[in-house]
């Protein structure tokens, strides 16, 4: 299962104007987009904005540079704010304040969709050997358990895992360099390490010789603190679109 499919199974997603804080490549964006969403992505700069933007060849969606504990948005302008991946990001100090601003910028029925990787799995061993996050996805974690600090409450928690896949160490590399470009020196001056590693924790696609691994994630959907949102016919379980 993917990202997007994941976010599917557990909230409504055609006509919602959805914000994606931390877009990244921009893939989650565009496949909101296709899906009917009103979709725009943030990303802290237009150097990290422009891999999304070149994709974006359907002028889809909206692309706009800012900060997750700045956004640059109007209050109650989102019905739907997501953290793919991207709440580790963001300083300990500053988690539970992009938080709130998630929340200031969201409707009183909105949801906010926040996936972390938890610290397991293989895909998890080999890029802690580039970037050690156990302190700051450990941070997150706990905000995400008690939001309350930022006006919200946990509305459900699920645990999934991703498969990442790559056609070659080069392309794990640039994907993970994608991510933070400060990683791409420290690939270069440990990969021979590095690849062994690669190719040892590996699982190999028969069919397509895809290099594939594991990554344990745990997705918290919170809403607006002492509002029930979750009843029959409040528009928002994915079942009942």
């Amino acid at each position: 299962m993917s990202e997007l499919q994941q976010l599917q199974a557990l909230v409504a997603l055609q006509g919602r104007r959805v914000l994606d804080v931390g877009c990244g490549l921009g893939d989650v964006v565009l496949g909101l987009a296709r899906l009917g969403a009103d979709a725009t992505g943030l990303e802290i700069s237009d150097e990290l904005l422009a891999p999304a933007r070149e994709a974006d060849t359907g002028h889809a969606a909206a692309w706009v540079v800012g900060l997750a504990q700045e956004l640059p948005f109007d209050d109650a302008t989102f019905d739907l704010v997501l953290f793919m991946k991207s709440l580790h990001h963001v300083a300990i100090a500053e988690m539970t304040p992009a938080l709130a601003e998630a929340r200031r910028v969201l409707r009183d029925d909105g949801r906010i969709y926040a996936s972390e990787p938890l610290l397991a799995g293989s895909f998890h061993e080999l890029v802690r050997l580039i970037e050690d996050e156990t302190e700051v996805r450990g941070a997150a974690q706990r905000v995400l358990d008690d939001p309350s600090a930022a006006g919200l409450r946990v509305a459900d928690v699920v645990e999934y895992d991703l498969h990442p896949a790559f056609a070659s160490f080069d392309a794990f590399a640039a994907h993970v360099a994608s991510v933070d470009p400060h990683r791409a020196p420290v690939i270069a001056a440990n990969r021979a390490r590095l690849e062994a590693t690669y190719e040892r924790l590996a699982d190999v696609d028969p069919a397509s010789g895809l290099r594939t691994f594991r990554q344990a994630m745990r997705a918290h959907v919170l809403d607006v603190l002492l509002a029930d949102l979750l009843n029959a016919g409040d528009g928002w379980s994915a079942a009942g679109g």
